[in-house]
């Protein structure tokens, strides 16, 4: 093998190693003997070991611990089937005594556990509380697999703890604190923005892009421009509602526009008429029938608009001219 090939493949391999998870408990071997030499050493009986390892387990994963060590939790649990297996068929005296320190050993795991659980929320407090944000803003069913990949690379953290691996367990931490910034801005882009997005797709699927070819663009714009803001800004909460719904609306004009759009380009001078006088219906409608402004269809539609703005502001400060009157 070349000098260059020896090299290329031992970075291979150290690259491989570094980015492995952690599969092993740190001092298990140690554990295993602890517990051999206290069952060399008890008068307690199969059953009762196994009962006691069992009250203890189940007491750690009430407390969370599946999800704080989870190599130990597994661990532990498999030590007590082993056990549970084993105790069936024991005649021997030897047989029983192992049934014990399985038993034992699984107790060791579980107590073990509880001191990774101190060491992980004293050092990654901030990334256990991301997951619990992220559950708050309901990644776990807007985006569940988001979600789930989330809890997995943390508990990768977790398992370079439970090897006594903590200075990886920290290099890996700021890693998976940028990945949740990613899922945390992800979720709110579907919660919020996804909106915009179908709005826009209907849009298009009215020809929006021929028939309101400005409003198409706009829109377009408007949630090009809020994508990037999620992405920088997702930690504002009240930014991110309000830019995704100006882009809705600007979406939603697209595709009312168009659709108006496409009904002025295809009629003929009758329908013309007509049209302008379902527009006329709409201001009548607004007008309540003349009680705000009198005789506003005798103006073109510009002036007809004008007047009922006028007159909406003047509702709301009395003394402001119409337009007539200017």
């Amino acid at each position: 093998m070349s000098k260059f090939a020896y090299i290329a493949l031992s970075g291979v391999l150290l690259f491989a190693i570094q980015g492995c998870t952690n599969s092993k408990i740190k001092n298990n071997d140690v554990l295993k003997q602890k517990a051999q030499s206290q069952a060399s050493q008890t008068e307690i009986t199969p059953q009762a070991a196994i009962l006691a390892s069992k009250l203890k387990f189940d007491k750690a994963k009430a407390d969370g611990l599946a999800f704080y060590a989870p190599l130990h939790m597994t661990k532990a649990q498999k030590l007590i089937d082993d056990a549970e297996k084993k105790n069936k068929k024991a005649p021997l005296p030897e047989d029983k005594q192992q049934v014990i320190a399985l038993s034992l050993e699984a107790g060791n795991l579980v107590s073990n556990a509880y001191d990774k659980k101190d060491i992980i929320e004293d050092e990654f407090t901030s990334l256990i509380d991301h997951l619990g944000l992220l559950k708050a803003i309901e990644t776990n069913t807007v985006l569940p697999d988001q979600y789930d990949k989330a809890v997995s690379k943390l508990q990768d953290v977790f398992k370079e703890v439970e090897g006594g691996l903590l200075e990886k367990a920290r290099s890996k931490a700021i890693k998976v604190q940028i990945f949740f910034g990613k899922v945390e801005a992800d979720t709110l882009r579907k919660k919020h923005l996804q909106k915009a997005k179908s709005m826009l797709s209907k849009a298009k699927s009215v020809d929006a892009k021929t028939f309101a070819k400005k409003s198409f663009k706009k829109a377009k714009a408007a949630i090009e421009v809020a994508d990037k803001f999620i992405d920088k800004n997702y930690s504002d909460r009240e930014g991110v509602i309000t830019i995704s719904t100006e882009a809705y609306h600007a979406a939603a004009k697209a595709y009312y526009v168009a659709l108006e759009a496409e009904k002025i380009v295809a009629i003929d001078e009758e329908k013309a008429e007509q049209y302008i006088l379902y527009v006329e219906s709409l201001f009548k409608t607004i007008n309540q029938n003349g009680a705000i402004v009198p005789n506003l269809t005798s103006h073109s539609l510009y002036v007809q608009s004008a007047e009922l703005a006028a007159a909406i502001k003047r509702l709301q400060n009395p003394g402001t001219q119409s337009v007539a009157e200017k």
